[in-house]
């Protein structure tokens, strides 16, 4: 599919956005766009994501069919309000329904702004979503996806270090976990980081690992260039 490797968008500045995103999916999928598919694709515009973002994920939903179910399964989570959303995530990832304390640390997220894509990668990327998506190998594609989104691919700036590096050892293992990779710290690694900080560790050290360990390098555009070759001149 290497036409859309050149996908030029300058000459579509006329159309609406509606019109656009149509226009998109004729040319890269070479498919009508379903209209949840263009409620999903607005609202992204809506929210601040460029035009040529929107291509990009357009495009790479023609590049890896295997997930245009996740697609549609994630357009359909994020549509929902709050409580409901919280109850058809766990039902959908983990299999079971949402218990109270699960329940009243996502819903405070939400709460404070929190995006949902951010909350369904922490869902299937936690220790139990991980034993589901052996299971299930349809979350394979569901984690894929995500991934994908711009929204998981914040930038890092020194302030969000800054920040880390000012919290109690506790507090900054959870939160790196969060910024780096994307998701809740597992048991085993907050324990392990937790014990190497009260060994002496450095904090600096414990965010150049995650940086560069297998799961990190998937982010590989979340660390500033300059900050991640200046980790790697500190600790080769």
């Amino acid at each position: 599919m290497g036409y859309t490797k050149s996908f030029d968008i300058n000459h579509l500045t006329s159309l609406t956005d509606e019109a656009f995103i149509h226009h998109c999916f004729a040319r890269a999928c070479r498919c009508v766009c379903s209209p949840s598919r263009a409620k999903h694709y607005l609202a992204r515009l809506a929210s601040g994501a460029s035009r040529a973002d929107v291509v990009r994920n357009i495009i790479q939903e023609s590049e890896y069919p295997d997930q245009r179910n996740a697609a549609t399964t994630l357009t359909k989570l994020v549509s929902l309000d709050g409580e409901l959303f919280l109850h058809e995530a766990y039902r959908k990832i983990l299999g079971r329904p949402v218990d109270n304390r699960g329940f009243e640390h996502y819903l405070q997220r939400l709460s404070k702004g929190e995006k949902k894509e951010r909350i369904l990668y922490d869902l299937v990327t936690s220790s139990e979503g991980q034993v589901r998506r052996i299971q299930h190998s349809e979350l394979n594609d569901f984690v894929a996806f995500l991934t994908r989104q711009d929204d998981l691919r914040r930038p890092i700036v020194l302030k969000d270090i800054r920040r880390l590096l000012a919290l109690r050892d506790d507090e900054f293992v959870q939160k790196a976990y969060r910024l780096i990779l994307k998701r809740e710290a597992d048991a085993t690694g907050l324990s392990a980081y937790q014990q190497a900080l009260r060994n002496g560790l450095s904090r600096i050290r414990i965010l150049h690992i995650l940086a560069c360990s297998d799961e990190g390098r998937r982010f590989h555009k979340t660390l500033p260039v300059r900050l991640y070759f200046e980790l790697r001149r500190l600790f080769k």
